[in-house]
């Protein structure tokens, strides 16, 4: 015979399949602090998901699933605590637990399953958050020529960019003055392939291998 699980003991059984009975016989009070914990991490669990969606959804969609399923969850879950709290009044030799007897229960009735759900609970309790932290940050550096999507403001003029050539300084073609290109802005930094070799610079002979 299959030993219960932890969540399947303090979670399934009392907040899902006894409230659907409707059973109304009082359950251990001592129970109670196990219950409060399954709850807890499956909606730590739920909400690191939730909060991920926004980092990999964006937040128009991530946010969009935060405002239904959260209500959803807390709606859902009010009844069948609200029922469990009134079952665990009704124990009639009500007992605390030592902090020794909570982690040796803990120990007896957490599966490996039971295990790994809580660490895959707590990790996206502690990365959902990042993630929505990077997308919403990654936002704000959007350098598109058109805008970033917030004010609707061009940071570019046109839809291209124009690279500088390698020589900043071109020799002028009447005078033969040095032209800084890149300080001008009368007209685009665009020059031939002729005109971009700049023989003033001479190559390095001690750095070519023969």
């Amino acid at each position: 015979m299959l030993r219960e699980g932890f969540f399947e003991k303090y979670f399934i059984n009392p907040l899902i399949r006894d409230f659907k009975n409707k059973k109304e016989e009082f359950i251990p009070q001592q129970s109670m602090p196990f219950i409060l914990t399954a709850w807890g991490l499956i909606t730590i669990g739920l909400f690191g998901i939730l909060i991920g969606q926004v980092g990999m959804l964006g937040p128009e969609v991530g946010f969009a699933m935060i405002y239904i399923i959260v209500p959803i969850w807390i709606i859902a879950s009010i009844l069948p605590l609200i029922s469990v709290i009134k079952r665990a009044r009704r124990d009639p030799e009500p007992k605390k637990l030592s902090a020794e007897e909570y982690y040796e229960t803990i120990k007896k009735t957490m599966l490996p399953l039971d295990w790994i759900l809580s660490g895959a609970a707590i990790l996206f309790f502690i990365f959902g958050p990042i993630m929505m932290e990077s997308t919403l940050r990654g936002r704000n550096m959007d350098i598109l020529p058109r805008g970033n999507g917030d004010s609707g403001v061009s940071l570019l003029d046109t839809d291209s960019v124009y690279e500088e050539p390698i020589f900043n300084f071109q020799v002028g073609e009447d005078e033969g003055e040095q032209v800084d290109t890149l300080g001008s802005l009368e007209d685009l930094d665009t020059v031939s392939f002729k005109d971009s070799y700049d023989p003033y610079v001479e190559a390095a002979i001690d750095s070519i291998s023969e």
